[in-house]
Order: structure tokens, then C-alpha cells, then sequence
């Protein structure tokens, strides 16, 4: 269902933008872009009325990709609470069983040994020892060489993207 008045055949071909995937072998199939172009240039319709609907179109995929978000973030706080519950009935069966095994007929109570790291002081860890990640600033890139700063390995390129009020 859609709030806009979309030309049903500028929807077929985007559909078949979505690609699909391989059922054998779970591969993603990229869509054939070229072949889209073509159908797309053969409808009978004015460039404007084209532009309109995959407008129309795009606000449809940006309203689901936020109705998305909304629904991850949703089932990230829930799968958070589930695992929360999950520590709390461990600290429950830990005070329940007083460091003793237990055994019922469907399930096996036991303690296992475990070992675990503890850093008392970071800055003591030598760097062998250390992850550190690597992740370039391009914003601040971009504006130091704005600013004329000569940098190796960067460079501003200019460049047009397509945009839709």
C-alpha cells in the first residue's frame, strides 16, 4: 500500500532493482542495471513523470528504512532484557545451589572451573597486547585540506549526487 500515486509500470521495474539471492547457494544476485536503464527508457512516459515516481519511490524505501530502525532497535533492547533475565536466573540457581552439584531428572546442575583475566591498571598492559582501531577521520581530513594542508594518500574530489525536495 502506498500514499503516493506510483505508474505501476515504473514499480515492475523497480522491482527488479531488489535483485534477489541463489536458493542454492545463498548467494545475492546484484540486479542487472543496465537492463533496468533500457526498460525504463522504453516506457512511454515524459522524463518528469519518470523522475516523480522514483521519487515517490524513494520516500517509500526511506520510510521503511526508518520503520526498520525503529524495529532493530526495538528487538536489540529486548534481546539486551532477555539476556539480563537470563544472568539474573544464573545468580538465582548460584544462590539456590550453595556450590553444591545437583541433579533432577531433566537437568544436570554443576560448577565448572573458569578462568578470567582481570586488568587492574590498562596503562600497565604492554601494546603486544593491545587492540587499537584503525579509523580514518575523513571529515577532519576533508577540512584540513580545504584549508590547504598537503596530504599524502588523500585527495578532495569533486563529484554530483542526485537530490530530491
Amino acid at each position: 500500500m502506498t500514499v503516493f500515486e506510483i505508474n505501476a509500470e515504473i514499480e515492475k521495474v523497480s522491482q527488479k532493482m531488489e535483485g534477489g539471492f541463489d536458493p542454492e547457494t545463498g548467494e545475492i544476485i546484484e540486479p542487472d542495471m543496465d537492463a533496468i536503464r533500457l526498460e525504463l527508457a522504453e516506457l512511454g512516459l515524459a522524463k518528469e513523470e519518470k523522475a516523480e515516481n522514483i521519487a515517490y519511490i524513494m520516500k517509500e524505501y526511506k520510510a521503511a528504512e526508518a520503520a526498520l530502525g525503529e524495529e532493530i532497535k526495538r528487538l536489540q533492547e529486548r534481546k539486551a532484557g532477555y539476556a539480563k533475565q537470563q544472568a539474573r536466573l544464573k545468580e538465582l540457581l548460584d544462590w539456590l545451589m550453595h556450590g553444591e552439584k545437583l541433579k533432577t531428572e531433566k537437568f544436570t546442575f554443576f560448577y565448572k572451573p573458569v578462568e578470567r583475566i582481570v586488568i587492574d591498571d590498562e596503562s600497565d598492559i604492554p601494546e603486544d597486547y593491545v587492540k587499537v582501531e584503525f579509523k580514518i577521520d575523513k571529515a577532519g581530513l576533508k577540512k584540513a585540506i580545504k584549508n590547504g594542508a598537503a596530504i599524502e594518500g588523500a585527495h578532495i574530489e569533486k563529484d554530483k549526487v542526485v537530490v530530491v525536495r
